[in-house]
């Protein structure tokens, strides 16, 4: 059937009717392209399967990396083609703004978490550069200051917040690691009262007893979607990969 027209007035001119207005869809939020991922240092980037020029020391979280180094500043390793001194370490970038060939800018900071533990651990440039370096270029997060770094915020001790937060059964596992390391290192520090109840002795918690058994670095990678902690960006944060120790 056809649809009827009714006829404009007199002395109007006939117009036709104005067409509704098409729907448009909301744009989706932006994803992070890998234009702007953010770049690894080879020595440091997560790599399960070893790779020519990635830093596979066998390193235990809980081994002081300053040990790795002979006295005369060059990298012990059982890796026959790894001849790094701590020098290159210390003028090597960990990290820069994008992966296209390390071309982007370095990264002032950043920070290290671990999947599914309550850790954040927050690395700056250190002071300690070669001789020759200036301001400009120790204004960035070299390689070693990632291993510095990680290293001594693993040492920190436990907040009591977050110890009184998790369960009995989660508590009495975290101490039985503090006994563990306190024993292979043979320490004899002590803790804040209630931290090390039920070991005989008071035993400082530290961080590094979260990963229990589990504290061979693999390396770091950019952190994505769930990984970034609230308050934090994408190309800030990096998770750190750790497979079970020897």
């Amino acid at each position: 059937m056809l649809r009827t027209v009714p006829l404009p007035p007199c002395g109007r001119p006939y117009r036709e009717p104005t067409p509704p207005p098409k729907r448009t869809r909301a744009a989706s939020p932006a994803l992070p392209t890998p234009a702007l991922r953010p770049w690894v240092d080879p020595l440091l980037a997560c790599t399960h399967n070893a790779a020519p020029g990635s830093l596979d020391l066998g390193w235990d979280l809980m081994q002081n990396p300053r040990t790795l180094f002979s006295p005369d500043g060059t990298l012990l390793s059982s890796c026959s083609w790894v001849s790094t001194a701590w020098c290159d370490l210390a003028a090597r970038c960990a990290a820069r703004a994008d992966h296209y060939g390390g071309s982007g800018k370095p990264l002032r900071s950043l920070v290290l978490v671990f999947r599914y533990l309550p850790l954040q651990i927050e690395i700056k440039p250190s002071r300690r550069r070669r001789p020759s370096a200036s301001d400009s270029e120790a204004a960035y997060v070299s390689v070693w200051d990632v291993l510095a770094g990680l290293y001594d915020g693993l040492r920190a001790p436990v907040d009591p917040t977050v110890y009184n937060s998790m369960s009995r059964a989660d508590q009495e596992i975290l101490r039985r690691c503090a006994a563990q390391r306190v024993g292979l290192l043979r320490e004899s520090d002590r803790g804040p009262p209630g931290l090390g109840g039920g070991l005989g002795r008071a035993v400082s918690l530290r961080k590094i007893d979260f990963l229990r058994q589990r504290r061979r670095f693999v390396g770091i990678r950019a952190a994505e979607g769930d990984e970034i902690p609230k308050g934090r960006r994408f190309g800030e944060v990096f998770v750190v990969e750790v497979d079970r120790s020897c």
